[in-house]
């Protein structure tokens, strides 16, 4: 219970901490290299020290090429290395703004509908068996609305590697009919999409 608490404490300041730095990085060029920089590292360490955040790594990418990076703090703190432009970092929470303002770019685009069964984009079938056959939407996925339950299964995790199944192996086997750990629909709860 407490470290799921510290972990959604942990996730809500890195949001906040996202947040602040993209308007900061949407800011013309000419604005942050000068003086956005003086400012810049004056900002970063005051966050991290308020948020006890060891280390950060910043990137502004323009056009699909690094305009700008900036590395703070210690990637260890045992052995005082300080983060580097190659340190990893576990991007968890922080994905889901850039996934969110991706997936409606497509939408704008006219790549993909919220409101279209997902199945229309999958390449296996996913259908909550309580549910009586109703439609899960981007929409409904995009809110944390499907009715998909979550999965944690820590022994899963690969400690700084990429892991060895790949994203669609591993939502086929949870949640298709006939994937490994389907186990009878159990990571579907009873909530209607756009209900839970």
């Amino acid at each position: 219970m407490h470290m799921e608490i510290t972990v959604k404490i942990i996730y809500s300041i890195g949001i906040v901490f996202a947040v602040t730095l993209g308007f900061w990085l949407a800011l013309p060029s000419e604005k942050v290299v000068s003086p956005g920089i003086s400012s810049l590292d004056k900002f970063i360490p005051a966050i991290m020290r308020e948020a006890a955040i060891p280390g950060v790594a910043i990137a502004k990418i323009q056009g699909g090429q690094i305009f700008f990076i900036k590395t703070y703090g210690m990637s260890n703190l045992e052995s005082g290395k300080a983060v580097s432009e190659d340190t990893l970092f576990n991007v968890a929470s922080i994905s889901k703004p850039i996934m969110g303002v991706t997936l409606l770019q497509l939408v704008d685009q006219g790549y993909l509908d919220l409101d279209r069964d997902i199945n229309a984009y999958l390449p296996f079938r996913i259908d909550n068996p309580n549910t009586g056959g109703e439609k899960i939407t981007l929409r409904h996925l995009a809110s944390h609305a499907s009715g998909i339950a979550d999965y944690y299964d820590y022994n899963s995790y690969a400690k700084n590697k990429d892991t060895e199944i790949s994203l669609e192996l591993h939502l086929r086997s949870l949640l298709a009919h006939d994937g490994d750990l389907y186990n009878n629909g159990k990571y579907f709860t009873n909530a209607m999409p756009g209900n839970n």
